[in-house]
């Protein structure tokens, strides 16, 4: 499971499965938000900045269908002004527990398995049309590990 670090937030979003929660770190409070459109676990998630709103939004992608005997293409974005999740493309590749990166130069799935293969394409999201293509050239990354953008000159 990834980790990403926000330093000046004061909320996060807690969603398993289909239900979503935003814990406010100052007061305590937990507030239920609507649940997510597909029921689905071990998914990647992460935020962006929406090229065609100008808002950050929240992206749930791909993860384990009913039973956990499916990996699902499915895709979804929060967008808290709305106060709803929306159905967006669906991957090119179904995966279970991808890990989404977000960089100035875009937004990232990277690894997670899928019928047994744990060695999968990367992908990136066009954040004005929301759809996703396949990095070229070829860029594979295997399921049991974590991705995170690091500035420049940092490795």
């Amino acid at each position: 499971m990834g980790v990403q670090c926000r330093y000046l937030d004061r909320y996060f979003l807690v969603i398993d499965e289909i239900s979503t929660r935003r814990y406010d770190v100052l007061t305590g409070a937990y507030i239920e938000l609507q649940h997510l459109l597909k029921r689905r676990t071990y998914f990647g998630c992460g935020t962006f900045l929406n090229n065609t709103t100008g808002e950050e939004v929240v992206l749930v992608a791909g993860g384990g269908g009913p039973l956990y005997t499916t990996s699902i293409p499915d895709c979804e974005v929060y967008t808290p002004s709305l106060g709803t999740w929306s159905s967006i493309s669906p991957l090119n590749q179904s995966r279970v527990a991808g890990q989404i990166v977000t960089m100035a130069s875009g937004v990232f799935i990277v690894g997670g398995w899928a019928g047994g293969i744990g060695d999968i394409q990367v992908e990136e999201l066009d954040t004005t049309t929301l759809t996703w293509k396949q990095v070229i050239p070829a860029v594979r990354a295997g399921c049991e590990g974590a991705v995170v953008a690091v500035p420049e000159g940092v490795v």
